[in-house]
């Protein structure tokens, strides 16, 4: 977009580096909010914080406006990055044995990375090259089809589990 755009590498990087404070001031709580609403509410309202952040994305235009879009986008992204990420560690490795607990982190960070990467892949592929910010539209959606067709209940068990 600093490209696309003519924007200062600056700029950039206060709309990118906004969203790291939220994870700094939210992290550290994440055990109590956990505690208080339960691990399944927590991540919930993560993952339903990236939406906010991809919406406004779908309109966006030749020029779009670096501080009413794109900064209040990734702050959102922030609290939900902050939100999800700890607890989905959470919230899938619950109930499992410790000494299963490695091999099963693992498996998760593997999925995330793997999800990750072939997410990167479709969305790149869904952007047809060239120089137009509306072509961003097509792997907009895409993320956005791709996370309610992922998107599941989350089973645990053990304490930590909801009834």
């Amino acid at each position: 977009m600093q490209d696309l755009e003519g924007r200062r590498p600056w700029q950039m990087a206060l709309v990118l580096l906004s969203a790291g404070p939220l994870v700094v001031v939210i992290g550290p709580k994440l055990d109590v909010l956990m505690g208080r609403f339960g691990v399944h509410k927590v991540l919930i309202v993560g993952i339903v914080a990236f939406l906010p952040c991809y919406l406004p994305m779908l309109r966006i235009g030749p020029e779009p406006d670096l501080w009413t879009v794109l900064l209040p986008a990734s702050l959102l992204w922030g609290v939900g990055f902050a939100l999800s990420i700890a607890t989905l560690m959470v919230a899938g490795t619950s109930g499992v044995p410790d000494e299963e607990q490695g091999p099963a982190a693992g498996m998760l960070n593997g999925s995330l990375q793997v999800g990750g990467a072939f997410g990167l892949a479709v969305v790149t592929a869904a952007i047809s090259p060239g120089t137009e910010l509306s072509m961003l539209r097509p792997g907009l959606m895409v993320i956005l089809v791709f996370g309610v067709l992922t998107s599941g209940p989350v089973h645990a068990e053990g304490p930590e589990a909801e009834s």
